[in-house]
C-alpha cells in the first residue's frame, strides 16, 4: 500500500516536471534564437564595415587642434586615440586594443597642428564615425586595409560563434528530446 502511494506520488511529480518543463521551453528556444540571430547581426555588420571600398568613404582634411592616447576604463582597459580637427571641430576615435606599441607610436606620430586627412563611415553613428583611414601628409597612420581586415576576423568569429551555439543547441540530447516530445503532446 505504501509502495503503491509512493509510486502515484513520484508519477504525478514527474508529470508536473515534464509541464513544467514543457512550459519553460518556448522561453529557452527563443532565448538561444535571440542569441544566435544577434551573433549573427554582429557578423554581418562587421563584414558590411570590411567590404566598404574606400572610394566610397566620406573624408575630412583638417588640422588636428588636440590629441591624446589614453586608457579606456572599459573592463580590458583598451587604448583609445582622441583627436579633434579643424575646421570641422569634430572629435574622432580610434580603438586601438591592448597594443602598447600603438599607443607609443600614435603619441609620437601625431601632433597638435598637422594636417591630416581622415577617411570614415558617414552611415555611422552622428557622435563616433568609424575612422577607416588616417593620413598625415601623405603618410598612411592607420591603414583601411588594416581595420577592414580586423573587421572581417570579428565578423568570421561572431559567425562561427553563433553557428556554434545553434549546432550545440541543437546537439543536445536533452534539448532535442524535450523538442520532440513538446512537439509530439501539442500535436495532440
Amino acid at each position: 500500500m505504501h509502495a503503491q502511494r509512493q509510486q502515484q506520488r513520484r508519477k504525478r511529480y514527474t508529470k508536473q516536471q515534464q509541464a513544467a518543463a514543457r512550459a519553460r521551453l518556448p522561453w529557452v528556444l527563443v532565448k538561444i534564437g535571440l542569441l544566435v540571430l544577434l551573433l549573427l547581426a554582429g557578423s554581418g555588420l562587421l563584414w558590411y564595415r570590411a567590404s566598404q571600398p574606400l572610394a566610397s568613404l566620406a573624408r575630412a582634411d583638417g588640422v588636428v587642434s588636440w590629441v591624446e592616447v589614453r586608457r579606456s576604463t572599459a573592463r580590458y582597459r583598451p587604448y583609445i586615440l582622441k583627436f579633434a580637427t579643424h575646421p570641422q571641430d569634430r572629435i574622432w576615435e580610434v580603438y586601438l586594443g591592448q597594443s602598447e606599441e600603438l599607443a607609443a607610436y600614435y603619441t609620437a606620430q601625431l601632433h597638435v597642428g598637422d594636417s591630416v586627412q581622415v577617411y570614415y563611415n558617414e552611415d555611422a553613428a552622428k557622435g563616433s564615425p568609424l575612422v577607416y583611414q588616417l593620413e598625415k601628409a601623405g603618410q598612411v597612420l592607420l591603414s583601411a586595409g588594416s581595420v577592414q581586415s580586423e573587421n572581417k576576423v570579428g565578423a568570421v568569429g561572431f559567425g562561427l560563434l553563433g553557428l556554434l551555439t545553434l549546432v550545440l543547441a541543437w546537439s543536445s540530447p536533452p534539448l532535442r528530446m524535450a523538442i520532440k516530445s513538446y512537439f509530439r503532446s501539442s500535436a495532440t
